[in-house]
Formats: C-alpha cells, structure tokens, sequence
C-alpha cells in the first residue's frame, strides 16, 4: 500500500515487511523508479502493515498492523509518536483505516466499523456500526462539521452515503443515517478516495467547492478490465447521494483486460506550506531506538 504526497515528492510505503518507509522523487520530469530514494525506513511494527492513511496535516501518519497495535507516526520528525494495542480500542480484528480532522474511522474486513474521537480520553467510540451486507472497499469519511460525520461505504458496484449526529447534545447522536446510494459502472468496488477541494478553488468558488463538496476517486472492476473514475459528491445542496446534482462525473479512464488492485490520488498541488516542510527532511535511512521498549510507549499513551 502507499500514499503519496506531490507536493514534496514524497511517497509513503507499507506492507508485509512491517516497515513504513518514506521514499523521495528526484525533481525531474524524466525520473523513473529506478532514481527513487528511500530516505526513511521506520520498523516498530512486529507483523504486516494492513492499513496506512496520512492524517489532513500531512504531519502525521497512521499505521494498523496484525501485530494487533495502532501507531502514530511524527512525519515532521521521522519516527514513531505513539502506539495503542487494538485491545484498548475494542478493535481486534480490525483491518483499515480512515482519518479527518478528530476522527479516527475503524473498520473490519466484512461489514463493521466504529469512529473514534482523538479528543476524548475514551475507550468507547462514538459510533459503532454493524451492516448486513459486507463491504467491499473500507469505508472512508467524506465531510466533518460541528454536528455530523459523513462517511461513504462501497458495497459491490454500489456507493452509499451515511451521516452520523456527532455532537452529543443531539438527541439522536451515534446514530447512521442513510443518505442516498448511486451505482457505478463495473461489478465490485475495488478502490475509494475523498479528497478536498484545493484551497485557492473553495476560496475563490466557495459556492462551488466548499461546504460538504468533494472530489471522490474510484476505481471498479468487472471481468472486461477496470473502470477509474472521479465525481464531484456535492452533499451540501442536496444530502441524497442519488440525486443527479449531488454526483456528477468528473473524468473516467478505462483499463481493458486488466483488473487494479491498489492506486492512489492527490493533487497536483496543495495548499500546504512546502517551504515548511521541507525543512523537517530527514536523512538517516533507519529510526533511531530511544530506548523506549514497547511496553513503556504503549503505557504512556494510554489516552490514544
């Protein structure tokens, strides 16, 4: 699995080897894979990497592992912030993860998902949800506000919409509303992406691009080959996800006789403050050990 970041060249890599890695572009149009630099390799993982997602900041990465642990990686730094055993969470089992602002959504390989408030000192999360139908890519969150969670789930060639009471002053809080399904072309959802509005397009067109508007990347699969499609979800004018002014094509690339297993999507560019980041660059190919043994990190942030 990977994630990348265009704005620093930077790409994010996990997998079986239990190590999230951190690989530079070369600045060059001409680059191919080969001229790539792994410029950080952190290994506290103890089993496989299932699930990577780099938190909105980009200063902060989050790893599920089937060594039964949750950790949290300081990207500014290059090494690992925290770690909490699924346990704690009461989500053995789990197998992906999403991230927005405060909320971190769990979910299981079949049809379960719970959404964790990073803000609370709570083991219970704020919502759990078991669904009859298995999923067929991990669910990812759409839109956050001050009183809603929105999130979109994929079940065979089918996205539906879900909103979520959050604030707990709400009489129905921790509640899954249903807001529409739309079908997509293909037999199985095999990949699904919410990305934002760039800044500069929601300033200048707030009434386009702002509010509960996203860009949503997918890619579905049948036995004719692959199906990579972008929307423009405008869940702000319309909250039913059918409805024809609330999804609305973007662009659509057809791949004959081949079926994706993992891709990924970012901008171009973004509004982050590259000048910023860059010089938090990190150098030594491996994550210092600071002594601290598992059991310390894990008693120390207890509160994850």
């Amino acid at each position: 699995m990977s994630s990348y970041q265009e704005v620093l060249m930077r790409l994010f890599s996990a997998g079986e080897d239990a190590c999230l890695a951190i690989w530079r572009r070369p600045n060059s149009r001409n680059a191919t894979t080969a001229t790539w630099q792994c410029i950080r390799q952190m290994r506290r993982h103890k089993g496989p990497i299932t699930s990577l997602c780099l938190h909105p900041s980009s200063r902060i990465a989050f790893t599920l592992s089937e060594d039964k642990t949750l950790r949290v990686w300081n990207l500014m730094r290059g090494r690992q912030a925290y770690t909490t055993r699924l346990k704690s969470l009461n989500a053995e089992g789990a197998s992906a993860i999403d991230i927005t602002g405060h909320f971190l959504l769990i979910s299981w390989p079949y049809d379960r998902l719970d959404v964790v408030d990073l803000n609370q000192n709570k083991d219970k999360p704020v919502l759990s949800a078991k669904f009859s139908t298995s999923f067929s890519v991990p669910p990812v969150v759409f839109h956050e506000d001050e009183e809603h969670l929105y999130l979109l789930i994929g079940f065979g060639n089918k996205i539906k919409a879900f909103r979520c009471p959050i604030a707990a002053t709400m009489a129905n809080a921790s509640k899954l509303e249903p807001l529409g399904e739309s079908r997509l072309p293909g037999k199985r959802l095999k990949f699904l992406k919410v990305l934002p509005w760039p800044a500069q397009l929601v300033s200048s067109q707030p009434d386009l691009y702002g509010g509960r508007r996203r860009l949503v990347t997918l890619v579905t699969t049948d036995i004719d080959g692959s199906y990579v499609r972008g929307y423009a979800v405008d869940l702000e004018t319309s909250t039913d996800i059918s409805s024809p002014d609330a999804l609305r094509p973007v662009f659509a690339y057809d791949i004959r006789d081949i079926r994706l297993t993992r891709i990924d999507t970012v901008w171009a560019s973004t509004g982050l403050d590259k000048d910023e980041l860059q010089s938090a660059d990190v150098d030594m190919e491996e994550e210092e050990d600071d002594g601290t043994s598992e059991e310390e990190v894990d008693k120390d942030d207890e509160s994850v």
